[in-house]
């Protein structure tokens, strides 16, 4: 099954958190990376006005697995929880790192 992966990250070292989940996806059984993009910078849409100059640094990753979605989907939480991400009831909240 192939996986497309947006990777986003705005707080701490953005670059640092983008190369270590990309590595710790990398690493999941059954995983293969295909295409990594190269890395941009966005602006935050959507924040709350204190959020604005937190600049977005970017990345898609095509992977294929031989994982199911679910296990997908649940070793990308567990990827994201171990790097501090930290969910709450804002959705646009900073974070070290997000991967949809």
């Amino acid at each position: 099954m192939e996986y497309g992966l947006s990777l986003g990250s705005n707080l701490g070292d953005r670059l640092t958190m983008l190369k270590s989940a990309t590595k710790q996806i990398s690493l999941i059984s059954g995983v293969e990376t295909v295409y990594p993009s190269p890395v941009y910078e966005t602006a935050p849409v959507g924040v709350r006005e204190e959020y604005e100059h937190l600049a977005y640094l970017n990345a898609v990753l095509i992977v294929t697995a031989t994982t199911t979605p679910d296990a997908m989907s649940a070793a990308i939480h567990a990827i994201e929880d171990a790097m501090g991400r930290i969910r709450t009831e804002d959705r646009f909240a900073p974070r070290p790192i997000d991967i949809d």
